[in-house]
């Protein structure tokens, strides 16, 4: 250690090799097991679901994004109320998102084929919103933020 005394080191993962390794580990796991393709596949999973659903439904909706970033939008003047009631639904089956889906390693048939089955829960309660001309009266909070800003 003597030899540093003499330099300038930065503290920056100076004895920590922890994150180093976990990263080699990562990048071994995403290229044995072809993450990126087991991705897109769950985004085309979600993109034919939804799809599905709106066509089932009479719901009129537009799919964006990266396959396995992907993203609804409700074709409709009042989006922001449903897709707020999309989230409160989803969120009563225990599922935690808002207008897009970042698909993980961890999604298997069994919970694409459950977000499926609740999303055609929520969509028909969407349609039933849209129906009413009263989409408001189906929310239980208030309407979603749009972007990043300060709750205060």
């Amino acid at each position: 250690m003597d030899a540093v005394q003499g330099t300038f080191v930065s503290s920056t993962f100076w004895t920590e090799r922890v994150g180093f390794t976990a990263a080699l580990a990562t990048l071994e796991k995403y290229e044995k097991n072809k993450v990126h393709l087991h991705l897109i596949e769950c985004g085309e999973t979600i993109n034919k679901s939804w799809n599905g659903l709106a066509e089932l439904t009479g719901i009129d909706i537009s799919i964006c994004g990266l396959t396995p970033l992907t993203h609804i939008d409700f074709n409709y003047p009042n989006a922001a109320c449903l897709q707020t009631i999309y989230t409160q639904e989803m969120l009563k089956k225990g599922h935690l998102l808002g207008s897009s889906v970042y698909a993980t390693h961890a999604y298997d048939v069994d919970v694409l084929g459950k977000f499926h089955d609740d999303s055609y829960t929520a969509f028909k309660t969407i349609k039933e919103a849209i129906d009413s001309g009263r989409p408001e009266d189906f929310l239980i909070s208030d309407i979603k933020h749009s972007g990043f800003q300060r709750l205060t």
